[in-house]
């Protein structure tokens, strides 16, 4: 019979992997990304934020942009779209969200988490 503390234990190597992946993407959190879905679109936006619930996780991004579409331009030799802003997404800030499901790639650049200082331990 196993003890609750084994428990624990064994959950230890995923709950590092969580944090360190939680820590990466608040890192990420302002900076350009571009996602790539597995139909072959591409966004571009503001990375903004991220949900990594086990049933329902996801992507955000702020002042999203097309920037290809696996379909022709629909005949247009130049590619130009008849929309009168370059941004889609819903609200001011232009913000779609992407099902991790539905996500092939994410790359955000310049990533740097040397400006983030570890927290204290509360009570040393």
């Amino acid at each position: 019979m196993a003890s609750p503390s084994s428990n624990r234990e064994s959950n230890t190597p995923d709950m590092h992997a969580n944090d360190r992946l939680t820590f990466l993407l608040a890192a990420c959190i302002g900076l350009n990304a571009t996602i790539t879905t597995k139909s072959g679109e591409r966004f571009s936006g503001i990375f903004s934020g991220s949900s990594l619930e086990s049933n329902n996780s996801s992507f955000t991004l702020k002042m999203t942009q097309r920037c290809s579409s696996p379909q022709a331009d629909n005949g247009r030799s130049n590619g130009l779209s008849d929309l009168s802003s370059p941004y889609i997404g819903s609200g001011v800030d232009h913000q779609m969200i992407f099902d991790v499901q539905d996500v092939a790639d994410v790359c955000v650049e310049n990533v740097s988490t040397a400006g983030i200082a570890a927290k204290e331990h509360n009570g040393n």
